[in-house]
């Protein structure tokens, strides 16, 4: 009976080991580094054209924002679930900030 026990615990401690398999819904990385790179962009211009943190200003964020989600064929929810999975790997999360600020170099 222990080693019954002892067998189901390194099943479950097997089982429970996270891994590289990326979660259903989850935006993959090649199209997350644009998503982000045209979000910050267009966040960069708003903060410069509107210089305090106004009504307007939270509504063209979140217009543009909207919009560059849609044109790659992606929701809010999707992209809430995808930031958590993604926040919870930072290493996977920093090599895509990383391709991020090289996109946004080029610009």
């Amino acid at each position: 009976m222990k080693k019954i026990l002892i067998l189901l615990c390194s099943l479950l401690g097997l089982c429970s080991c996270s891994s590289d398999k990326v979660p259903e819904g989850v935006i993959p990385e090649d199209t997350m580094v644009p998503i982000l790179a045209e979000m910050h962009l267009a966040n960069a211009y708003f903060s410069v054209e509107y210089t305090d943190d106004s009504l307007a200003y939270s509504q063209a964020v979140n217009y543009t924002q909207k919009q560059v989600l849609d044109k790659y064929g992606i929701t809010f929810k999707q992209f809430g679930k995808t930031i958590a999975y993604y926040t919870d790997n930072p290493e996977k999360f920093k090599g895509i900030y990383e391709k991020v600020i090289q996109q946004l170099d080029k610009k």
